[in-house]
């Protein structure tokens, strides 16, 4: 009925996940209706890529979609570029997942025991360190391999 779902076909049929397309669809897009009904379903199939394939974190793509929302469209790796969005690569990753276990060993000894709930605390800690530029998926990738 909202007429979004042009947005989850077009972002399927370029390779995008499913669950990303429909979650971002349903939450940001439809939270930016009626504007979001002017923008291109290409460039958004397109930035849903860039999110998928690591290089924009989810809270870095949020923020490129409500830009490319308000501008009617346009080339997401540009947009993210003028917001100063870059994927982190593996090594400064690493180094503030280091920094943030050593800062917080009481609560990485629990997580190391089990207590899942504390990625949260880890992904949140590492997040505010980065400013939103950290990928989620890889923090949690990150905590789960140092964790064994």
């Amino acid at each position: 009925e909202s007429g979004l779902n042009r947005f989850v076909e077009a972002a399927v049929a370029a390779g995008v996940p499913a669950s990303l397309a429909l979650a971002r669809t349903a939450n940001e897009l439809a939270s930016l209706a009626p504007k979001a009904e002017d923008l291109p379903e290409g460039d958004f199939a397109r930035l849903l890529a860039l999110e998928d394939a690591g290089e924009l974190s989810a809270t870095q793509s949020k923020k490129v979609l409500a830009e490319l929302v308000a501008a009617g469209g346009g080339e997401a790796k540009a947009v993210a570029a003028s917001l100063g969005f870059e994927a982190m690569d593996t090594g400064a990753l690493d180094a503030v997942l280091d920094h943030v276990i050593a800062e917080n060993p009481g609560e990485w000894e629990r997580f190391r025991e089990g207590d899942d709930k504390l990625a949260g605390f880890f992904t949140g800690k590492v997040m505010a360190l980065t400013k939103g530029q950290a990928d989620g998926k890889a923090v949690n990738q990150g905590l789960r391999a140092r964790r064994g």
